[in-house]
């Protein structure tokens, strides 16, 4: 079972809170979209307010050979450790999870301009998906 939960920022300009909220079920392997999470797969979140703009990492987000951190002001954990992210939309972010997480129930964090959102995923030990 997926638990969520968030935490809210309120947008300065309208004064209406936007929270980024993960979607229950949301945190799934980008290529087969089956729940769960392996270590070095691509994986997607899915929900609300996850980013203010679409945007995917460009050259400059790189240091050196490793994925960028954070694009468009996002930045997602797994287990407590920073995963590389590739895309950021507001209802969607792709990023791998690095090697060395734990196995069972691990927490996702996303931070967003609209807050940070946490879920709890189960990791794997694989989660094999193929992009066709």
């Amino acid at each position: 079972r997926l638990q969520v939960s968030s935490v809210s920022q309120s947008d300065s300009g309208s004064g209406v809170a936007r929270e980024a909220r993960i979607a229950s079920g949301g945190i799934v392997n980008a290529a087969s979209f089956l729940q769960g999470i392996s270590e070095g797969s691509w994986m997607s979140i899915f929900g609300e307010y996850l980013a203010t703009e679409t945007t995917a990492w460009k050259i400059e987000d790189f240091d050196g050979p490793r994925f960028p951190r954070s694009v468009g002001g996002v930045a997602v954990k797994v287990d407590g450790k920073p995963a590389g992210i590739h895309f950021a939309s507001p209802n969607q972010v792709n990023f791998q999870a690095r090697s060395g997480i734990s196995k069972g129930w691990v927490l996702v964090e996303v931070t967003t301009p609209n807050g940070t959102a946490q879920a709890f995923a189960y990791s794997w030990k694989e989660n094999p998906g193929f992009f066709q």
